[in-house]
């Protein structure tokens, strides 16, 4: 039930952990809401600004029904924004970070970290931890994950993403499949260690 909105030139820069309120009038005229911008400004020419939204009721169930009506995946709104708003913490200055994240929280930290692996300045270890309830929502933030332990290789930085599934399905997180009588549990998924 999650749904990526990516929005071309949004006209503004912004920091990591920062949120946007948006309005889209086609699916809900009048309304404006906030929501977690959940990729990293890396300058003022970033082109493209994303967020992550895990659909409850209202205007982000209308969101996630807009998003699957359309079998190719790509649908185009008219969107307006005002932001960015909110003043997220600078961890640059600490030597080691622990972030722990639920679910669709990962939008929030996985930007924080993207800049910390791009000016570490003090940090030297930092730790995520995401609580996810099936396996298959890791796609959610696979491909920053990927890039960002990556990234952190080239700099001195030893990044651990930890990831916990709560319930067990039918896909583990390697993509090989298991019984649905096992436990769910910690899977570390990814270390760079510099």
């Amino acid at each position: 039930d999650m749904v990526r909105i990516s929005v071309d030139e949004p006209g503004f820069a912004w920091r990591a952990g920062q949120h946007a309120y948006i309005s889209i009038p086609r699916l809900r005229p009048f309304e404006l809401h906030p929501f977690t911008i959940a990729n990293a400004c890396h300058s003022s020419l970033e082109t493209r600004m994303t967020m992550v939204i895990k659909a409850h009721s209202g205007f982000s169930r209308r969101l996630l029904k807009a998003a699957t009506s359309d079998k190719s995946g790509n649908r185009t709104y008219r969107t307006f924004l005002s932001g960015p708003w909110g003043q997220p913490p600078d961890l640059r200055g600490y030597e080691s970070v622990i972030m722990i994240a639920c679910s669709s929280g990962a939008s929030f930290v996985v930007p924080l970290i993207q800049e910390l692996v791009r000016r570490p300045v003090c940090v030297r270890t930092t730790t995520l931890h995401w609580i996810i309830r099936y396996a298959d929502h890791y796609a959610w933030f696979e491909r920053e994950l990927v890039a960002v332990v990556e990234a952190a290789q080239y700099v001195n930085i030893r990044l651990r993403v930890v990831v916990h599934v709560t319930r067990p399905s039918s896909q583990s997180i390697t993509g090989g499949s298991h019984s649905g009588s096992e436990k769910a549990g910690p899977e570390v998924l990814l270390t760079a260690d510099s």
